[in-house]
């Protein structure tokens, strides 16, 4: 307003505008992204890493790979990579709570059914990641598990 005098307050965005504006943009990439993967064909393979910044803020990074196939050319495969999440992890790097932010990541796309192959890094906790996993993200109506995360992990 300093540098031109003519804006009024109302020629300026309120800042609940552009909050909204990137909430509904965010929204539609989630939807286009949840079309992908519910249309790919096979399985969706994923990977995960924890690390902290240097102001010791902890952050975990979830991709999915998988196939998606051409409309007009169903023979035209083409391997698909996508940020699924990158979210500040709340609490601590235990395997237990990095399952249950992947379980929540897994549930925002509704493809526990289509779950492949799990890659992470060779820690402890990510061996403990998996084992939760499977003991929570796809079990059958008697409660079983029927994702063999810890034998789907590529390390």
């Amino acid at each position: 307003m300093y540098q031109r005098p003519q804006t009024k307050d109302t020629d300026i965005p309120h800042h609940t505008s552009f909050r909204e504006a990137i909430i509904t943009k965010a929204q539609a990439a989630i939807w286009g992204l949840g079309k992908n993967l519910a249309d790919a064909p096979g399985l969706i393979s994923y990977t995960f890493d924890a690390w902290t910044s240097q102001n010791c803020d902890p952050f975990l990074a979830v991709t999915g790979h998988y196939i998606k196939v051409g409309l007009e050319q169903p023979i035209a495969w083409t391997l698909e990579t996508d940020l699924l999440a990158f979210t500040t992890i709340s609490g601590n790097h235990s395997g237990h709570n990095t399952a249950a932010i992947i379980g929540r990541v897994i549930d925002r796309y509704n493809i526990r059914h289509k779950l492949g192959w799990g890659t992470s890094y060779n820690a402890s906790t990510n061996n403990k990641t998996m084992y939760h996993l499977e003991k929570t993200v796809v079990v059958d109506k008697d409660g079983k598990s029927t994702y063999p995360g810890r034998l789907q992990r590529v390390r």
